[in-house]
């Protein structure tokens, strides 16, 4: 999809322990973008983050995404279930 980068956040960084006990670290980088139907956040992780991260991608730059749309439910602190959006930014090509 066409979008519109509106806002770039720091490259994020944390430490976790695996499922082997091997300590790993994280990686994530968000974009507040802007498409056809609206404004949205998304997040790239990892190996995609870093390399968004090196591109210098900046505020006001267009370009096609290829992102991922998931929904999640918990339950509320009152035990009601509830729903989340989350969009993982998959690849960004500025034009």
């Amino acid at each position: 999809m066409f979008v519109q980068v509106l806002k770039v956040l720091d490259l994020a960084q944390r430490e976790y322990t695996d499922n082997q006990g091997v300590k790993q670290q994280f990686y994530s980088k968000g974009f507040l973008l802007l498409a056809d139907f609206g404004l949205f956040y998304a997040e790239a992780v990892q190996e995609t983050a870093l390399s968004l991260d090196k591109a210098k991608i900046e505020a006001g730059a267009c370009g096609f995404a290829r992102v991922y749309f998931t929904a999640r439910e918990y339950n509320a602190q009152n035990g009601t279930a509830r729903y989340s959006n989350d969009v993982t930014l998959a690849q960004l090509n500025i034009v």
